[in-house]
């Protein structure tokens, strides 16, 4: 597999396939942490944010497809479609990997003891205080945001779109016909400021944006006209087509066990970013 997707070390190949099944943030996390043990080139980490930068199964097909388009099949088609897209947005942003530089072996008094489980659970922690820091401030911008904007529903999910890729599917489903399966695929494309913002944090500076930004833009390109030509053969999909109303997808106040892990969370973060500020 390692050689089919022109990567150098299968180690690479096997962070490919877990960024596949965990989305975005398991694909820069992995790049990061190889990266940085100087087990993989930088070209190898490069194209595998270029391959595995995408939205989990269980995003895509689950929300996405079953709960806002009402239809599982098209969620399979669309994370599929995305996946075929990485791969060619890959093939022509070859020109632009850097150039593949030995990994760096790090001396024996730097190697990394065993993780134990206490590192484990706080680098766990820490990774979902980013992604979860970063949904939050951007949902709150966009509700911030929204008494300025036109009343019109799709400059509401345009907005959407550009700052939180889950907020902008669900605005785009709401619209119905075929503006939510090409607004939906415009959301999996961008990604939004939120995701671009939680790969930052991730990657830590270890790999070049420059690429991955071409990339998504090819993507932004390729995908929409991918999927409504595949759309057409799958069965089911025809109710994406129609001029019927969007789904009507319930709203209501946080239930108060909610709002207490909210709370806990919202504490959590202000902890850790205490402790980082004190001990920087």
């Amino acid at each position: 597999m390692a050689r089919l997707l022109g990567l150098q070390s299968e180690q690479t190949a096997s962070a490919l396939l877990l960024a596949w099944a965990g989305g975005y943030a398991v694909c820069a996390r992995m790049a990061a942490r190889l990266r940085q043990a100087g087990t993989i080139t930088s070209r190898d980490a490069t194209l595998l944010l270029l391959l595995g930068c995408c939205s989990g199964p269980g995003f895509v097909i689950g929300c996405v497809g079953g709960l806002l388009l009402g239809n599982l099949r098209l969620g399979i088609l669309l994370y599929a479609a995305q996946l075929a897209v990485n791969l060619l947005c890959a093939a022509l942003c070859l020109p632009l990997l850097p150039h593949s530089t030995p990994p760096r072996s790090q001396p024996a008094a730097a190697q990394p003891g065993p993780v134990l489980l206490p590192s484990a659970l706080s680098s766990a922690v820490d990774s979902s205080l980013q992604v979860c820091g970063c949904v939050i401030f951007f949902r709150t911008v966009a509700t911030l945001l929204a008494p300025y904007l036109p009343k019109a529903p799709l400059a509401t999910a345009c907005m959407s779109a550009l700052l939180e890729i889950s907020a902008g599917c669900a605005d785009f489903s709401a619209l119905g016909g075929r503006t939510a399966l090409y607004g939906c695929c415009v959301c999996l494309s961008l990604l939004g400021l939120s995701v671009w913002m939680q790969l930052a944090l991730l990657l830590q500076g270890t790999v070049s944006f420059r690429p991955l930004v071409v990339s998504r833009l090819l993507h932004l390109v390729l995908f929409p006209p991918l999927v409504g030509l595949c759309a057409r053969f799958l069965p089911g999909c025809a109710a994406v087509y129609r001029s019927l109303t969007g789904p009507v997808i319930p709203i209501g106040r946080l239930a108060p066990d909610a709002a207490v892990v909210v709370f806990l969370f919202l504490c959590a973060a202000l902890y850790k970013i205490r402790q980082n500020f004190y001990n920087g």
